[in-house]
């Protein structure tokens, strides 16, 4: 949170792609919002990249996935920085990102990953897999386009020229 575009990007991601979709009353929102913001900057907290990690598909499956379709069931597209997390998840599990995280997750997950490449017709298979996802990413509309691109970006070592025009 000490990096300026970062933290915006986290920010924003909250206020304008989660916040606006979630039905809970507006000050309780605000309130998830803040604290989730504060527990981040709390330099006391040691979560390391590998920790947070653990177990990434089924965190997205379970926490982002809905976001992504409320977003694209109430007319607002795909949530664009979601889509900037599912190809970073994606790069890391194929050891793709130019930062190495340790991937721990249950072994047919990080199997299925493990071999997917920047290609694009890769990264549509891995978004195609239902044994991952628990259903077909490619047929959430503008959602591969999107992931394969950013996976071949990050892959390129350009991840901050994908976060910065979204900070």
């Amino acid at each position: 949170m000490d990096d300026d575009e970062l933290r915006s990007f986290i920010e924003r991601e909250m206020r304008e792609e989660i916040i606006p979709v979630l039905t809970l009353p507006e000050d309780e929102l605000e309130g998830f919002a803040d604290a989730v913001l504060e527990r981040f900057r709390n330099p006391f907290v040691k979560h390391s990249l590998d920790s947070i990690a653990l177990n990434s598909v089924a965190k997205f499956t379970a926490r982002l996935l809905p976001i992504v379709h409320r977003n694209v069931e109430q007319g607002r597209g795909v949530p664009r920085r979601v889509a900037l997390a599912l190809a970073a998840l994606i790069a890391s599990y194929a050891r793709l990102a130019p930062v190495e995280v340790a991937v721990a997750d249950v072994d047919d997950v990080t199997t299925r990953l493990a071999g997917a490449t920047a290609e694009r017709d890769s990264v549509v298979r891995a978004l195609a897999d239902t044994a991952l996802w628990g259903e077909d990413l490619t047929a959430i509309d503008g959602l591969a386009d999107l992931v394969a691109d950013d996976v071949e970006t990050i892959a390129a070592g350009g991840i901050r020229t994908l976060i910065a025009p979204l900070a």
